[in-house]
């Protein structure tokens, strides 16, 4: 999936961090570790740091984002993950990497997270470094160097047992941020709706877009749950409202965007009518009538919406138009 929301995060992580990094060399030889001795506080919960590796996309093989279930089909198709190093739910640093990373890419994304954190925050070591039990089979290339580190500086891999408990605390956090993503998406589709009653087409289409992209964030926070399945039935509403907006005659008028809407409506929600309907009307504005049909014949073959009257009623108009 091509989704904005990820290039930026990605993008600007990398923009962001590649000029400090390039200050150093591949490995950051030469840089005195020990300097950083001082910045280490003496209360290891104070100054625990994590490491997590979490997937939140597939990619193609050429980069591009695609849906999760087309993954098998396609080839060179792989994951995507961000690594992360956390303080205190601030974000030392994130990675984006395709595919799982290597032992040398895990290296230099520690060292990188201790001397060149995002902006705001200061080079520095924790009190207690502790690693993924994903990352676990890296343990011989990062040793070494965690190992050389000043005292009282101390690192861990989680245990399956501690991984659990961390599992269990980052699951009740993603649900926190679930709960805020999809309130800031209802309050961006409720003015949505309230700017196209009002005529406010423009404002209108700036609502339902943060609505997606809001939306689009709570279900990259709750991978593989009921929740996210609820987000995508979520973004399918509102990006059919959208296409509404772009099918109506005036300044913000576009088919074409309308059309690419609609189908990702029926992308996030294949039993969602209205994103199937206006699908149709848009490949209909465009002139392309029999792929009008094709659309509707496709919504009326799945059984949730096999006897739905408004796409019956619109495929009965068009077939009158190809007598």
């Amino acid at each position: 999936m091509d989704n904005p929301i990820v290039q930026r995060v990605g993008a600007a992580a990398q923009e962001v961090l590649k000029a400090r990094v390039e200050s150093f060399d591949a490995d950051f030889t030469g840089y005195d570790w020990n300097s950083l001795a001082s910045t280490i506080v003496q209360e290891p919960t104070d100054g625990w740091w994590q490491i997590t590796l979490e997937r939140f996309a597939y990619v193609d093989g050429q980069g591009n984002f695609i849906k999760e279930e087309d993954a098998p089909t396609l080839p060179g198709a792989q994951p995507a993950f961000f690594l992360n190093c956390e303080h205190k739910s601030i974000i030392r640093l994130m990675e984006q990497v395709y595919g799982l990373p290597n032992s040398e890419t895990v290296l230099r994304f520690i060292k990188r997270a201790m001397v060149t954190p995002m902006p705001g925050l200061s080079p520095g070591l924790p009190r207690l470094l502790q690693i993924t039990i994903k990352l676990s089979h890296h343990r011989d290339v990062i040793a070494p160097f965690l190992d050389s580190l000043p005292a009282p500086f101390e690192w861990l891999i989680e245990t399956p047992q501690l991984a659990s408990a961390v599992g269990d605390m980052l699951d009740q956090r993603m649900q926190g941020k679930y709960a805020s993503f999809m309130g800031a998406a209802e309050i961006a589709k409720t003015e949505g709706n309230r700017a196209f009653n009002a005529k406010e087409f423009k404002t209108a289409i700036d609502e339902y877009t943060k609505a997606i992209d809001r939306a689009w964030d709570a279900a990259s926070s709750r991978q593989g749950t009921e929740d996210r399945k609820i987000a995508h039935r979520f973004m399918a509403v509102c990006y059919a409202n959208r296409a509404a907006v772009y099918l109506l005659p005036g300044d913000e008028s576009d088919v074409k965007k309308a059309l690419e809407d609609c189908q990702n409506a029926e992308r996030y929600n294949p039993d969602y009518a209205k994103g199937y309907y206006r699908q149709a009307k848009a490949h209909e504005a465009l002139g392309d009538i029999q792929q009008a049909q094709e659309t509707l014949r496709r919504a009326l073959s799945r059984p949730e919406l096999a006897t739905d009257k408004t796409l019956l009623s619109l495929l009965n108009e068009l077939d009158v138009q190809l007598d």
